[in-house]
């Protein structure tokens, strides 16, 4: 009798895995994920990917564990104005201008990033 053949490649099956930070904010959604926009002192607050293109925001808060570690790493910290340059439909990434530079961060990150209204210059 023949071998089946299987077009599943074992080299792929990480592909599939979720990271630290996945998981993380699979556990604990209230930690990965802010609550929708609200007013508080400082002004509205709300999570990163719903910021319009364009628009200069105070960083309030990141995520917790590995992926705040990252974007600290970064330069993006609490309290550092950047500008949404972009965020990509279908999940994609976001583009943020911080100090002069381009950074990109994932859709999911971007959601767990808390921001506040910058006044215009």
């Amino acid at each position: 009798m023949g071998r089946q053949s299987s077009n599943f490649n074992p080299e792929q099956e990480n592909l599939f895995r979720r990271t630290d930070s996945e998981e993380e904010a699979l556990s604990n959604p209230a930690a990965s994920e802010p609550p929708h926009p609200r007013q508080e002192a400082g002004g509205l607050r709300c999570p990163l990917r719903d910021v319009p293109n364009g628009r200069r925001v105070r960083v309030v808060s990141l995520p917790r564990g590995e992926s705040g570690a990252r974007l600290e790493a970064l330069g993006i910290r609490p309290g550092k104005i950047v500008t949404k340059l972009s965020g990509m439909p279908f999940s994609g990434p976001v583009a943020l201008e911080l100090d002069g530079r381009q950074i990109a961060v994932g859709h999911g990150v971007s959601r767990a990033i808390l921001v506040e209204e910058v006044p215009e210059p």
